[in-house]
């Protein structure tokens, strides 16, 4: 009798788990534009939200949110946020005060791209996109967000593992000396992102596992600093560490802290920085195949510092002139105390380095 029993509820189970299954994954598509309006049942089509907050608060984990061209956040250029259709100013997660926060395994794409798109924390000294979901989508190659005027960090993912950050443009971010787009947490995707004019760094990066990869930093003070083991290929990094910033000479192309282990440097193009290129602190790590010349104006032409205090091995780099790294118009590699650099084969053409855009 037993038997019979179990094997009926066996039988039962089998027949609904494909309806259970498939109920379970079913996922919504909100919206969002500018001529929505905020409501307990905004987010359809035919009714979308005005704010992204608003359409978050609505959503289940696993919906995607599409937004629509123009802008959210401080409309009106009051530096008040909060205000009817704007995003709100809140204290919630690791931030403190957030103007949105990504606290859901959810998408979030433009349906128009980052160039259109734009998320304006008008001057406030808040982060303006905080992610600290396991999973989260940001953005898309052509359907992602410009991230502008944040008094603090334009994106910051948090402790998170697996989130997608693509195609998104941060401008002009970080003016409490902080960064454009700022990474901790585990393997995340990294991709197509620009950052332009931010105070402190263009991509902050710390972690594990990532891959990071088409991005371009300019403008900034540093370009990428890094603090994360993984990949990090077909990036550029150009024009960063200017004397406007007040950062000191050696500000630049990229920054290699301390304690990383496991980080590949491999065709990127760190070129015109005015500080050092790329500054290296930690010794377990590739770097080769990279273009590395035009850096230095304001820091003795070092395209590359080793301060490991050991030896770091970056072979097979152009360094601006087929001979190596040497003087004017090649780049120096410049090494610190008890450290040492060889370089030798090197690079005698400059390598193909195509980034490809995701705006």
């Amino acid at each position: 009798m037993r038997r019979s029993l179990l094997s009926a509820v066996l039988s039962l189970c089998v027949l609904f788990s494909p309806f259970v299954a498939a109920h379970a994954v079913q996922a919504a598509t909100l919206s969002v534009a500018n001529n929505g309006l905020d409501s307990d049942t905004c987010g359809s089509s035919a009714a979308p939200c005005r704010s992204i907050s608003q359409a978050i608060a609505h959503a289940r984990e696993g919906d995607t949110l599409v937004v629509g061209p123009g802008r959210y956040g401080d409309l009106n250029g009051n530096r008040i946020l909060g205000e009817v259709g704007e995003e709100p100013a809140a204290y919630s997660g690791r931030c403190g005060l957030c103007m949105i926060h990504v606290n859901k395994r959810l998408t979030l794409q433009s349906s128009d791209g980052a160039a259109v798109t734009v998320l304006d924390a008008g001057g406030v000294e808040i982060v303006a996109v905080l992610i600290e979901a396991d999973g989260v989508v940001f953005g898309g190659r052509g359907q992602g967000f410009t991230i502008a005027n944040a008094g603090s960090i334009g994106v910051l993912v948090a402790d998170a593992s697996e989130v997608t950050v693509v195609g998104n443009l941060a401008l002009h971010n970080g003016r409490n000396l902080n960064n454009g787009f700022s990474f901790g947490g585990s393997r995340h995707t990294i991709r197509d992102n620009i950052a332009l004019g931010n105070t402190r760094a263009g991509f902050g990066i710390s972690g594990s596992g990532h891959t990071v990869s088409d991005n371009v930093a300019s403008d900034n003070s540093f370009g990428f600093e890094i603090s994360f083991s993984g990949q990090f290929t077909h990036n550029v990094a150009n024009s960063n560490g200017g004397l406007r910033f007040n950062f000191g000479s050696r500000v630049g192309g990229i920054i290699i802290n301390p304690g990383v282990s496991g980080l590949e440097i491999r065709r990127n193009a760190v070129i015109g920085n005015g500080g050092e290129g790329i500054q290296v602190y930690s010794s377990n790590v590739t770097i080769t195949e990279n273009n590395i010349f035009g850096n230095g104006t304001t820091a003795s032409n070092c395209g590359l510092t080793n301060g490991t205090g050991t030896v770091l091995m970056a072979p097979n780099n152009f360094w601006g002139a087929a001979s190596g790294p040497g003087l004017d118009p090649a780049d120096a590699v410049c090494n610190d105390a008890n450290s040492a650099t060889p370089v030798d084969p090197v690079a005698t053409k400059p390598f193909t380095i195509s980034v490809k855009s995701g705006l």
